[in-house]
């Protein structure tokens, strides 16, 4: 039985292997636990909240504090309080501040609500980290969540739906 301890030299350096063990294990947690290990899917995770959260009420036909948020060009434009997002910087950034605000704060968003729970803030962070990327042509429209949840079940349908009788007889389509 071999009681040393193993000892490795690379650029002059001499480490045991407990000391790489560690510094491997260290880095491997600390990517593992990072919010933000997969890059933000924004028509799946930031268009949603976007459009059930902040839309409707900053939208063209409803602008509350000057703020339009259904375009990035809108967005990044900002409102009565300046630039609500600062691409790469969710710290400096309006946005994440009012989401981040405790419940009974008057300025904390959405209003008159419990807030964002600590996951959908979470994504609104990590994509305003990102950079706040925002697909070409992409405008939102105020969508409630009973209707995001009855896409999701329609959705849901169609992928198990080979094919759809339309006046029987005269038309008919099919997956393949």
């Amino acid at each position: 039985h071999d009681d040393s301890v193993h000892l490795i030299r690379r650029n002059n350096t001499t480490m045991n292997s407990t000391t790489i063990f560690c510094i491997i294990a260290a880095s491997a947690l600390s990517s593992a636990g990072r919010v933000g290990a997969v890059p933000v899917d924004f028509a799946k995770q930031v268009q949603p909240l976007l459009e059930t959260k902040c839309v409707e009420c900053h939208h063209p036909g409803k602008t509350k504090g000057k703020l339009q948020m259904h375009t990035a060009a809108a967005m990044m434009k900002g409102g009565d309080n300046g630039k609500i997002i600062v691409p790469g910087q969710p710290d400096k950034s309006e946005l994440v501040k009012r989401i981040m605000l405790h419940k009974s704060d008057d300025d904390v968003m959405p209003p008159k609500s419990d807030g964002l729970p600590p996951e959908q803030a979470a994504i609104l962070k990590q994509w305003i980290a990102e950079g706040a990327p925002w697909p070409k042509d992409v405008a939102l429209k105020p969508v409630s969540e009973d209707e995001l949840k009855a896409v999701a079940r329609l959705q849901q349908k169609l992928s198990r739906m080979k094919s759809i009788e339309i006046m029987p007889g005269q038309f008919s389509l099919e997956t393949s």
